[in-house]
């Protein structure tokens, strides 16, 4: 008893020894760790009970995560490495070029790389972590990785998942063929004439909420700068949601956090896709609430599947089949003609029409805006311009014209929209990857699927497609590079429609964005309302606007415009 007493004291002397022998680095204290005799009895305690000990709870934690990340590397399936691309310089161990790439400049970092790296072809590659990223950018390869959509490429499977939702823009394969019937032909042009009287509106409550924030309804006659960033987020939401289910979001003169929620979702997406292997929390549970998007993702169907409630209250189950005038009456009618049956099973349930209608409202949100934002800006920075597409407003009477009246008077400002897309649109690339089971061919090389040892992200880099020589020649350009407002505007005065194999914002073939017809309708007329009521002036230390990319891209600053109105409205006139 004695022995063992007398050993039990030497043990805790050494351990009080050793804790006296440590160092400061940043906020963590090291010290050096004791040598205990067999078998550890009270070190071994100490170093798992006590978490506040300064000696061993650095070591503990760079021993799990060591331990973890063993663990998963050695569980990786063996990468068969196939001659690839030019690679980018500056690669690291593990993290590959992850150093180089932040979330929110990826579209500026990988077109950078492909004027550096591209070649001839427009391809080049980096890894980040265990996956390679292969980044197209040239005519040729876009188009021969285009026609092998949507089958043999596909979405990136980190996008497919992240959030749980079977849609259009989510589905592959056959899958996709049923989402298309019942989807895409409520964005059909016969459709557009009876979206337009939600555009009007909308448009008009824009109007008025700038003209009540400059206090111009009082007569004022000096203004401060108002930002539009967050006003024609809100407009897109509530134009969306009106035509969509006929619900009026009104968030334009509602409190709400619609606006943040939709570029919380578009910014975490893209997080997201750039995580590899341990580090993707959201696959973990509860870890899809770490970044804010299972909040927002939650608080934005909360807000459309009440909607959607109403709406079907609203109209009962007779008018259901008709096609009325909404997505969702347009989708409810295609699944009465027999469009969500596959192989004699109805598979598309009320949870994918939801879905279906979710991914339309974020998406229509987020693209449309951002066009608004750019078209504005460019507007105000060109007052010839300005004045030319005012002009054209003002030369009839918009609010009694049809659809086909309103774009056809309206080109100016038509052409202003293909321009500002087509060099600052908000998708400046699109992600795919190899579908399992088949090997994708690309410039003479193949890419593998994951089934067969392949890690691989492709990365279409689409506004740069735009600017090659070969796009503008297919788009009859001499100069890609120039921003020309007028260039779709033809000799007889018309628009001329960008041709698809030369103008790829919008994506090619079969899977081209069926909602580039209403993005073109609500951008166009509500440009054409504002620039009826205020000539747009930015104040003169206006700083210079470039490009973020949150999920998509946006203009990297808030943009301030001051709205001087054209005339004099009407004391009495209310709001929409």
């Amino acid at each position: 008893g004695n022995r063992s007493a007398r050993a039990s004291q030497q043990v805790a002397r050494r351990t009080r020894r050793c804790s006296q022998i440590t160092m400061r680095v940043g906020p963590f204290r090291f010290g050096k760790l004791p040598t205990p005799p067999p078998p550890f009895p009270a070190p071994l305690a100490a170093l798992v009970e006590s978490s506040s000990d300064p000696i061993y709870l650095p070591y503990v934690l760079c021993a799990i995560v060591a331990l973890l990340g063993s663990v998963w590397w050695a569980c990786q399936p063996k990468r068969r490495r196939l001659p690839g691309f030019p690679e980018v310089s500056g690669r690291l161990p593990i993290i590959g070029h992850g150093h180089l790439v932040k979330p929110e400049r990826v579209t500026e970092r990988f077109e950078a790389w492909l004027d550096e790296f591209g070649g001839e072809d427009g391809v080049c590659e980096c890894t980040l972590g265990d996956t390679r990223y292969v980044i197209v950018g040239g005519h040729a390869a876009m188009m021969e990785l285009m026609r092998q959509r949507p089958f043999k490429v596909q979405r990136s499977d980190t996008l497919r998942t992240m959030d749980g939702t079977v849609t259009l823009f989510h589905a592959e394969g056959d899958e996709w063929r049923v989402h298309r019937r019942v989807f895409s032909p409520a964005f059909g042009q016969a459709h557009m004439e009876a979206y337009l009287p939600a555009v009007k509106t909308i448009a008009d409550r824009l109007v008025h909420f700038w003209r009540s924030g400059q206090g111009f309804d009082l007569g004022s006659a000096e203004a401060a700068a108002q930002p539009i960033n967050q006003p024609l987020t809100q407009l897109t939401a509530d134009t969306t949601s009106l035509i969509a289910f006929n619900f009026d979001l009104d968030s334009l003169r509602k409190k709400t956090e619609i606006a943040e929620d939709v570029l919380t979702v578009f910014e975490m997406s893209l997080q997201r896709v750039l995580m590899y292997g341990v580090f993707r929390y959201w696959t973990y549970p509860f870890g899809t609430y770490l970044d804010g998007m299972g909040q927002a993702l939650r608080r934005t169907t909360a807000t459309l599947t009440g909607a959607v409630t109403q709406h079907k209250l609203a109209n009962g189950s007779g008018r259901q089949g008709k096609g009325v005038g909404t997505f969702l009456d347009n989708m409810l009618a295609r699944v009465a003609l027999g469009a969500g049956r596959d192989g004699g099973k109805d598979v598309f349930t009320e949870r994918r029409m939801a879905d279906n209608l979710l991914v339309a409202f974020l998406a229509g949100t987020d693209t449309t805006s951002n066009a608004l934002m750019r078209m504005l800006y460019a507007l105000a920075k060109d007052p010839e311009l300005q004045e030319e597409c005012a002009t054209e407003a003002l030369s009839f009477d918009l609010s009694a014209a049809d659809e086909a009246t309103a774009m056809s008077r309206l080109p100016a400002i038509r052409s202003l929209y293909w321009e500002i897309n087509r060099l600052h649109g908000a998708a400046g690339f699109l992600i795919f990857e190899p579908s399992e089971g088949h090997e994708v061919t690309l410039m003479g090389r193949t890419l593998l699927p994951k089934s067969q040892g392949g890690s691989i992200a492709i990365f279409a880099m689409l506004k740069w497609c735009n600017r090659t020589k070969e796009a503008a020649a297919r788009a009859g350009i001499t100069d890609p590079e120039v921003f020309d407002p007028r260039r779709w505007i033809g000799a007889d005065g018309t628009v001329r429609q960008p041709p698809i194999d030369g103008y790829l914002s919008f994506g090619h073939g079969p899977r081209v964005c069926p909602g580039r017809g209403l993005s073109q309708l609500v951008a166009t007329v509500t440009v054409a309302t504002v620039l009826r009521a205020f000539a747009l002036t930015l104040p003169e230390d206006h700083p210079p606007v470039g490009m973020i990319t949150h999920g998509t891209d946006r203009p990297d600053k808030e943009i301030k415009m001051l709205f001087t109105p054209r005339m004099r409205p009407a004391r009495n006139r209310t709001a929409p």
